[in-house]
């Protein structure tokens, strides 16, 4: 089964570098938006056993 996307990517801007930008920014908001859901529960499940108390 291949791995590789079918098609082109889509077009937003008109400068080719501005849309390869979006791509990274994109990207890099998706990592941090799982940080942060994945920092908030070990934080709750630390507050949960009494061993942080961060509230």
């Amino acid at each position: 089964m291949s791995k590789t996307a079918k098609g082109k990517r889509p077009v937003y801007f008109e400068d080719p570098q501005t849309d390869k930008v979006l791509a990274i920014v994109m990207a890099l908001i998706g990592e941090v938006s799982v940080l942060r859901e994945r920092l908030d529960t070990i934080e709750r499940l630390l507050e949960a056993k009494d061993i942080l108390a961060i509230r």
